[in-house]
């Protein structure tokens, strides 16, 4: 299992390798961590799993600084095929593969800390390398994505279903049976209805969290829009029980209340502003 020491070292190294170019940068990458290479390239075939990741924005709010540093995200969209923006580069890009050399210390701890350290799968009963930097079976992305869809999607049988038969076969087994899902569940939908366009929309910024044990749970972020059908994730991490009482308790009065995009989700048509919306409450 890589450490965090030996991650913060490596991310130390490929900024440095980047300045000189981003080809020196790879051939290290490639040298000391050969399976993100093969990771990124496999997420990025046809039917993998970035189709069903939004966008995320770059910056952390509480530290108030970039999350993932522009030519880590240049050295990863060399993997990708094409371009990732700095500013808000796709979600699952870089909440697994860049989380992974962000050497940014939030209140919070470090980013990459959800994939180094094991309390998601021995909380949920899972192999302990299948949300780590190098699976076994399948990639951190694709088991990621497995993961907080089968979570996030609870309730939508079109997107549970297409993320079943484009991604069981290309996942860590453990992850195909849900057993995690038997754990308790509860959702909040905040749905807030604007103008984007010229048309009127409506979203719905979802936040999912699933009980492990009594210390220890998983939040899921999502967004749907309704007008495209479309159901995006947006991360995945852990959450102590005191932030899961907030959360429920902010849920349970299901009332209207302000609402707006949290957890890095950037969502155009909602940035930086404060909506009034209906917020339910739902338990699985």
């Amino acid at each position: 299992m890589t450490s965090e020491i030996e991650l913060a070292k490596l991310t130390r190294e490929l900024m440095q390798a980047c300045q000189s170019s981003v080809p020196s940068a790879v051939r290290l990458l490639n040298r000391t961590m050969p399976s993100i290479k093969r990771q990124v390239t496999t997420d990025a075939l046809r039917r993998g799993p970035l189709s069903f990741w939004g966008r995320s924005r770059n910056h952390d709010e509480f530290a108030d600084a970039r999350i993932v540093p522009a030519p880590i995200l240049q050295l990863l969209a060399t993997f990708l095929g094409k371009d990732l923006s700095p500013e808000t580069p796709h979600a699952g890009i870089q909440h697994c593969y860049g989380y992974l050399f962000s050497n940014l210390e939030t209140p919070y701890g470090f980013k990459r800390s959800r994939w180094i350290e094991t309390g998601i799968e021995e909380s949920f009963g899972l192999s302990l390398d299948t949300l780590g930097p190098d699976p076994q079976q399948g990639t951190l992305l694709a088991n990621a994505t497995y993961f907080t869809g089968m979570i996030a999607f609870r309730g939508n049988s079109d997107a549970s279903s297409r993320l079943r038969r484009l991604l069981k076969m290309k996942v860590a087994q453990d992850l195909t049976g849900g057993a995690f899902l038997k754990c308790p569940h509860f959702r909040l939908s905040e749905q807030v209805r604007c103008d984007y366009r010229s048309v009127k929309q409506t979203w719905t910024l979802q936040t999912d969290v699933v009980q492990a044990t009594n210390d220890f749970a998983v939040l899921a972020y999502s967004v749907k829009n309704h007008k495209s059908n479309r159901h995006e994730l947006i991360t995945l991490f852990p959450v102590d029980p005191n932030t899961a009482e907030t959360i429920k308790e902010r849920g349970q009065l299901q009332h209207d209340g302000e609402i707006r995009p949290r957890y890095n989700a950037y969502v155009p048509a909602l940035q930086g502003r404060v909506f009034s919306g209906r917020i339910a409450f739902h338990t699985f």
